[in-house]
């Protein structure tokens, strides 16, 4: 780690620090840091103020807007963004508990790419994940959203809430589904142990 920050430190470039703190403020990512590897200014100036349009998720080219006397304009950083990651010590196998087999890391994050820094309560690899994988919310499930597993379901209708109990299957989109006792099927979000469900 001390070899990395070394390499980090020697590649980062001097930015003027209202543009420093516009980028840091701009990080989407709890507990990332942000190094700017080159600066490019359209005009040599001092700004006394900047600002970044968008939220910075990962490295990349970003456009930063300048403000100050003779130097209004923009430039562009080149940043390499770092968070706090899970990583896998060793390969684990589709449906294998997660907990006790990865390590806490700071590692790059690449745009697209969110790592988690936490694991939910009882989270299960979604698919298998080879050693020195970092881990996304994709690749862990809890185990109210395996396919088969018994799950609470919360149904919601305004300010009425009817609990039940069902059985996750497969869901066509980004939510979980369940099978109701009765034979219905419902889609929602997990939250801890239960299917939350919003009927209208």
């Amino acid at each position: 780690m001390v070899a990395l920050s070394a390499m980090l430190l020697a590649a980062a470039v001097a930015v003027p620090a209202p543009a420093q703190r516009a980028l840091d403020e701009a990080l989407a990512l709890p507990g990332a840091r942000v190094v700017v590897s080159a600066w490019d200014p359209s005009s040599a100036c001092a700004p006394v103020r900047a600002e970044v349009s968008a939220a910075i998720r990962g490295s990349g080219r970003v456009a930063v807007r300048l403000f100050g006397a003779g130097c209004d304009g923009w430039a562009w950083a080149q940043v390499r963004v770092f968070a706090p990651a899970l990583v896998a010590e060793a390969a684990i196998p589709a449906g294998a508990p997660v907990a006790g087999k990865v390590r806490r890391d700071e590692r790059e994050v690449r745009a697209g790419h969110d790592p988690i820094a936490a694991l939910p309560a009882g989270a299960v690899a979604a698919r298998t994940l080879p050693a020195g994988s970092v881990l996304e919310a994709r690749h862990v499930r809890a185990p109210a959203s395996i396919p088969g597993a018994r799950v609470r379901v919360v149904l919601h209708s305004g300010a009425l809430a009817l609990e039940t109990t069902g059985r996750v299957v497969p869901c066509p989109g980004p939510g979980t589904c369940a099978e109701l006792p009765h034979g219905a099927r419902v889609q929602g979000q997990v939250e801890g142990d239960r299917l939350v469900v919003e009927v209208p």
